[in-house]
């Protein structure tokens, strides 16, 4: 009962031409360099959580992870997108900026007239220092001919264990998500 209408999910290269018509696109970009190098998760303290993600395809990774723990190890995992040569969410600097205009230029001749584009990001800290990534998708999306419609803050409701620590430290922390909504037409 929240959406009227019809909803399409799709897994596809999204650089490429995308073959049909939107009226709206909601996505959240991938973070550049698997979300941050030291970037955590949990997944409870359970060997059998970790071996049913190996079994459900993860690779390597997952072998080296449980033949190799440490005394928190078993309670934490790198974020981690895939192992996949087109895997975005892998790259980083330009790389990653040329992926994401082409998703974007695609996602801009997929909208019919008065369709939006609804984005979900996050900026990060990179060596101490903010990154902002949502200002520099506003100047990318702008440059390609969207129209800068609206842009709301969303508070995250909690921080991780290690943003936690982060902030107890006195260090850069980034609380909040940027949500922006851009119309095909520019203004």
């Amino acid at each position: 009962g929240l959406f009227a209408g019809a909803i399409d999910i799709g897994q596809a290269d999204a650089r490429a031409p995308w073959g049909f018509q939107a009226d709206h696109i909601i996505f959240s970009p991938p973070y550049a360099c698997r979300a941050a190098p030291n970037a955590q998760a949990r997944v409870g303290t359970l060997p059998h959580r970790i071996r049913a993600l190996e079994a459900g395809g993860m690779g390597d990774r997952w072998r080296q992870f449980l033949d190799n723990q440490t005394a928190g190890a078993s309670g934490a995992f790198r974020f981690f997108y895939g192992e996949h040569p087109a895997q975005i969410g892998a790259w980083r600097g330009e790389r990653y900026w040329e992926a994401m205009t082409a998703i974007y230029t695609q996602a801009r001749v997929a909208l019919r007239p008065n369709g939006r584009m609804i984005l979900v990001i996050k900026d990060h800290v990179r060596a101490g220092k903010r990154v902002c990534i949502a200002d520099q998708t506003i100047d990318r999306c702008q440059v390609l001919g969207f129209g800068l419609v609206e842009r709301h803050e969303r508070r995250l409701p909690a921080l991780s264990l290690w943003q936690r620590r982060r902030k107890e430290r006195n260090e850069l922390v980034i609380e909040h998500e940027d949500i922006l909504v851009f119309g095909k037409e520019p203004g």
